[in-house]
C-alpha cells in the first residue's frame, strides 16, 4: 500500500518536533543571561518586559499566523499521522491513517513559538529569583544565629563546669560541648578580641569555674569595667564567699601592695613604678640601693611602711629625721647620713618620687592605708579568696598603669610565699592587660606557673601592647606568646594581628586540585582534565578570623580555640554563663 509519507522523511520530521525542545531552551538560557547583564534598578521590569514579548509572539503566531488551534491541533495532527504511517511500514500492517502531508511553512512557526515559550519562560524565572540589588555590600556567611545553634547554646548555658575543666562553648559544626582541662591552664591562656567581639564573655567562663571550684581567683580589670566586677562578686556570693573588690569607688576594699614582704621584695615592688630609660642597669642599681636603704631605715624605725607612708618619707631630708630616733648608735647613724646625703639632687630618684606622688596624692589614697577591709594576696591566696582590681584607665591612664605594675609584682611575691605553705593552684585573670604590660611583668606571670598560677592574659590586639610599651612592644608579645600554650582568638579587624594569629597553629599539608573548564553559551563545562598539587593551608584562613561572628551584635560570639598542646585549632561558639 502506498503511504503519503515515507518512513524516512517521518523519522526525520520526529526528530524535528523532539527537538523542539532545544530551541526553547536554548532561548530561554540566551534571555536569561541576557538579563543578568541589565542594571540592578531595571532589572524586575526588563524581566516583566521579557514575559510580555514571549506572550505576545505566541499570541500572534497562534492568531495571527496560523489559526488558534496551531500548536494543540495542527501539530497532533501530524505526529499522529506521522506514527501511524511508521506502524504501516514497520508492522506491516493495512492501516488508514487520514492523509494529512506536513506544511513545510509551519518550520517556521514552530522556531517562533519555541522563541515566544523561551522568552516568557526566562522571564519568569528571573522574576522567581528575585535577583538582590548590586551594591558594594558583599556578605560572608551569616550573622544571627541559627535555631539549631540557639537551642544548643540555651542548654549549654544551663550546663555545670566538670570537675576537672570549664566549658568554652560548643564546637561550631557538630554542636558538641568544648571542655579545657583545668591542668592545662598552668600552661597560661591568651585572649584576644576587638571591642564587642565577646571577650568578656568568654572570660566569665573559667572565673564562674574558679569560684565554683573553690580556687583562689584574681582578676585584673584594666578597663576598669564596674559590672564585670559585680557579676564575680556575685558568683563568689552564690557560693558563700566575699569577693574583694578594690576599685576608684567610696565602696571599694583597701588595698596595700607593701603589706606583706622584707626589704628586698619591697624594693623590686617600688622599682617597678619607674621607666628606667635606656640606661636601666645603671639607674636599676642606683634606685634599687636608695629604696633598700630607705626600707632598712623603716625596719630599725619600727616603721611598717605602706606607699602613703613611704611617698610622704622618700626624699632623703625626711629620711634623715627618721634616722635621728633611730635606736642605734652615732657611728650606724652617721653611715647613713653619708648616704643620703649623695640623693640628695638625684633625678632619677626625684623621678621615682613622682611616681609615687601619682598614687600617695590621689582622692583615693586612703585606700592604701592597711586599716578596714584591706586586701592582703597571700591571705587570700591561702584561704582560697576572691579578688577583683578594677582600674578605670579611661580617667585615670597612668594611675592604672602604676597600680597594675604593683598587683602584678605583689602577686608573684604572693604566689611564693603561699605554695610555700599550701600548693593549690590559683586562677588569676590580667584583662586589658595592654595597660600594665611590660618585659618584667610578663616575666612574672610566665614564673608564676612554678607556684600553681593559671594566668588567662587578655587583650583587644597585640598592636595595642606594642602601641603602649614603644620599640620593646615586639619583644614582649612574642614573649607573652611563648608563654602562652592555649589561644582564644575573637574577631579582629586588623591585618597584621590577623596574619600573626593565623600563624599560630602552623599551616597543615593539603592538596589543591584544578580543573579545566570549557565555557559554551554562559555555562562551564568540566573538561575532565586537571592538576594535584600538596600546598600548605592554614587550618583557619586570616579572614576568617577577620569575619567571626562579634557576640555584642551577632548574639553569638565565635571563636578559634588553639590548644598548642593538641595541636589542634576548632571554631567554637562561646558558651553565654547564667547571670
Amino acid at each position: 500500500m502506498k503511504t503519503d509519507l515515507p518512513l524516512w522523511q517521518g523519522c526525520l520530521l520526529l526528530a524535528v518536533i523532539a527537538g523542539i525542545f532545544l530551541p526553547v531552551t536554548l532561548a530561554g538560557l540566551v534571555a536569561y543571561k541576557l538579563l543578568q547583564l541589565v542594571p540592578a534598578e531595571r532589572y524586575r521590569p526588563a524581566a516583566g518586559g521579557t514575559v510580555a514579548a514571549g506572550i505576545l509572539l505566541l499570541l500572534c503566531l497562534n492568531f495571527s499566523l496560523a489559526g488558534p488551534g496551531f500548536t494543540s491541533t495542527q501539530l497532533y495532527r501530524f505526529v499522529a499521522h506521522s506514527w501511524e504511517q511508521m506502524k504501516q511500514e514497520i508492522l506491516q500492517k493495512p492501516v488508514k491513517p487520514e492523509p494529512r502531508p506536513f506544511d513545510w511553512r509551519y518550520t517556521g512557526l514552530v522556531t517562533g513559538s519555541s522563541l515566544g515559550w523561551g522568552l516568557t519562560a526566562a522571564g519568569l524565572f528571573s522574576l522567581a529569583k528575585r535577583r538582590e540589588k548590586r551594591s558594594s555590600r558583599v556578605t560572608f556567611g551569616r550573622s544571627a544565629p541559627t535555631e539549631r545553634e540557639k537551642k544548643a547554646l540555651r542548654r549549654v548555658s544551663q550546663m555545670q563546669h566538670p570537675a576537672d575543666g570549664w566549658l568554652l562553648g560548643l564546637e561550631a559544626e557538630s554542636l558538641k560541648p568544648v571542655i579545657i582541662a583545668g591542668k592545662k591552664m598552668n600552661m597560661h591562656m591568651l585572649i584576644l578580641g576587638g571591642p564587642g567581639s565577646g571577650k568578656t564573655t568568654t572570660l566569665k567562663n573559667p572565673l564562674e569555674f574558679a569560684v565554683e571550684r573553690g580556687f583562689a581567683t584574681i582578676l585584673l580589670d584594666g578597663k576598669g569595667d564596674f559590672e564585670f566586677a559585680q557579676w564575680l562578686r556575685r558568683k563568689a556570693e552564690a557560693v558563700g564567699k566575699t569577693a574583694g573588690v578594690f576599685c576608684f569607688a567610696k565602696d571599694s576594699h583597701h588595698y596595700d601592695p607593701l603589706a606583706q614582704g622584707g626589704p628586698t621584695e619591697l624594693k623590686d615592688k617600688l622599682l617597678h613604678l619607674e621607666d628606667w630609660g635606656t640606661e636601666a642597669k645603671y639607674w636599676e642599681t642606683t634606685g634599687g640601693r636608695y629604696l633598700q636603704i630607705m626600707l632598712h631605715i623603716f625596719q630599725a624605725s619600727g616603721v611598717r611602711p605602706d606607699l602613703v607612708t613611704v611617698f610622704k618619707h622618700f626624699h632623703p631630708a625626711k629620711l634623715q629625721i627618721l634616722v635621728r630616733k633611730m635606736n642605734a648608735d652615732q657611728e650606724a647613724k652617721d653611715e647613713y647620713f653619708d648616704i643620703l646625703s649623695k640623693y640628695e639632687k638625684d633625678e632619677k630618684i626625684e623621678g621615682l618620687a613622682a611616681r609615687l606622688a601619682t598614687l600617695a596624692e590621689s582622692e583615693i589614697a586612703h585606700l592604701f592605708r592597711r586599716e578596714g577591709d584591706c586586701i592582703d594576696l597571700t591571705k587570700a591566696i591561702l584561704n582560697r579568696e576572691v579578688v577583683v582590681f578594677s582600674l578605670d584607665s579611661l580617667s585615670y591612664p597612668d594611675f592604672a598603669r602604676l597600680l597594675g605594675k604593683l598587683i602584678v609584682v605583689d602577686l608573684k611575691g604572693a604566689l611564693a610565699r603561699a605554695w610555700r605553705l599550701k600548693q593549690q593552684p590559683v586562677y588569676a585573670v590580667f584583662d586589658e592587660f595592654n595597660v600594665f604590660a611590660s618585659d618584667k611583668i610578663v616575666d612574672a606571670i610566665g614564673k608564676g606557673r612554678g607556684f600553681g598560677l593559671r594566668a588567662i592574659i587578655a587583650t583587644q590586639s597585640l598592636s595595642d601592647i606594642e602601641a603602649a610599651l614603644g620599640e620593646a612592644g615586639k619583644a614582649v608579645v612574642n614573649q607573652i606568646i611563648d608563654n602562652c600554650k592555649l589561644f582564644v582568638i575573637h574577631q579582629t579587624n586588623a591585618p597584621e594581628t590577623a596574619q600573626v594569629l593565623a600563624d599560630l597553629p602552623g599551616t597543615i599539608p593539603a592538596a589543591e586540585i584544578t580543573r579545566q573548564v570549557k565555557h559554551f553559551a554562559g555555562l562551564s563545562i568540566p573538561t575532565g582534565t586537571g592538576t594535584v598539587k600538596e600546598v600548605d593551608r592554614y587550618p583557619f584562613h586570616p579572614n576568617t578570623i577577620k569575619w567571626l561572628r562579634a557576640g555584642q551584635y551577632c548574639g553569638v560570639a565565635e571563636v578559634i580555640f588553639v590548644d598548642k598542646l593538641e595541636l589542634s585549632a576548632q571554631k567554637v561558639l562561646v558558651r553565654m554563663p547564667p547571670e
